[in-house]
């Protein structure tokens, strides 16, 4: 269940960007060269990044959402099952 829960910490953290650190570089190289843009530079990261993200999001909510299920059911049923051996004893 921990990969499981894993890999939705990580498709949540893809749902919802945050580039932070990209504002800061942007801002940096701005200091340096300010005939670049911030925003330009954030959006192009943006653009950048926005194809592997994708491609995640597809793998693990599309291509592989039935066998995490199945993973996480049978975390879900361990976990049942020890909770009903441990009121047995």
């Amino acid at each position: 269940m921990s990969c499981f829960k894993t890999l939705q910490g990580v498709c949540n953290a893809c749902q919802n960007v945050n580039l932070a650190n990209v504002h800061a570089v942007a801002v940096a190289i701005v200091d340096a060269d300010p005939a670049q843009n911030v925003v330009a530079l954030e959006q192009k990261a943006r653009r950048s990044v926005k194809p592997a993200i994708l491609w995640f999001l597809r793998k693990f909510n599309v291509d592989l959402h039935n066998i995490l299920i199945v993973f996480s059911g049978c975390d879900r049923q361990q976990q049942i099952w020890r909770l009903y051996s441990s009121f047995r004893s």
